[in-house]
């Protein structure tokens, strides 16, 4: 694929990686002394599945949140990578509606950094099928 912008170039994985990794320090910062009361409680069923933990649970769940959305973005960029750029419209649809649902709940937190992410793959997989999936199929 010859690099004709920036939808063509290799970024949405990396982006999404960033975002993970970020996400990953973010929880480690904001959240430290949780994280240390779980060790220092044995982290054996140091969690209470209705959060009423002083905040482990949120610790956990941030820190996982930033793991799962830094090996998303391993595998798009592997996808980008090994398939000339192109990913599947499935995740650009995915990825917008996740971050419009974590707009409407929770306007304040950084949801919106998943937008360009969603258009860019959402654009490429129109671009890379053609005119023809642009509308109804025809029989």
């Amino acid at each position: 694929m010859s690099d004709d912008g920036p939808l063509d170039r290799r970024w949405i994985g990396r982006w999404l990686i960033g975002m993970g990794v970020i996400h990953t320090i973010a929880g480690l910062v904001f959240h430290g002394s949780a994280l240390g009361e779980i060790a220092a409680a044995g982290i054996w069923n140091t969690l209470d599945a209705q959060g009423r933990d002083g905040g482990r649970s949120l610790a956990f769940w941030f820190l996982i949140a930033g793991f799962i959305l830094a090996l998303l973005g391993a595998l798009v960029d592997w996808i980008e990578r090994h398939h000339g750029g192109r990913v599947p419209s499935l995740l650009g649809w995915s990825l917008l509606a996740l971050a419009a649902l974590g707009i409407v709940l929770v306007p304040t937190l950084a949801f919106w950094l998943l937008l360009p992410p969603a258009i860019a793959a959402i654009a490429r997989a129109r671009r890379a099928s053609g005119p023809s999936s642009s509308g109804p199929r025809r029989a």
